[in-house]
């Protein structure tokens, strides 16, 4: 399997709102139940999502979509609603090494013996 990688945007989530704290920290609040996330009984928190092909690889290979019940999904497409893009996956891309390759003869080109190096 190919690596993947990607980002998901938690402020498109619907529910999730910034503020500031009284010691004037950034905040990212989220209402558990307008956001459709699942609270676990172990205490996790889970947003489920769907990923989709993207019709323009040039920007990612896949869109991320949260992943909703039938029931609001059925209520949302009644009122024409979409669900947002929230994030998106692309294939991780062999990269070409950039730095160039440095022989020992070209490190030690002064004719300094590189046998008594301490390592």
């Amino acid at each position: 399997m190919n690596n993947l990688t990607g980002d998901i945007n938690l402020s498109a989530i619907e529910g999730t709102v910034f503020t500031t704290g009284k010691q004037g920290q950034k905040l990212f609040v989220i209402d558990v139940e307008k956001a459709n996330l699942y609270l676990s009984e172990q205490g996790a928190l889970k947003l489920y999502f769907i990923a989709y092909e993207s019709k323009d690889k040039k920007i990612s290979d896949y869109i991320v979509k949260q992943s909703l019940s039938k029931e609001i999904r059925e209520r949302e497409k009644a009122e024409g609603k979409q669900r947002p893009i929230i994030g998106n996956i692309s294939e991780m891309k062999p990269q070409e090494a950039s730095a160039p390759v440095v022989k020992s003869s070209d490190v030690f080109a002064d004719g300094e013996d590189i046998d008594n190096l301490p390592f």
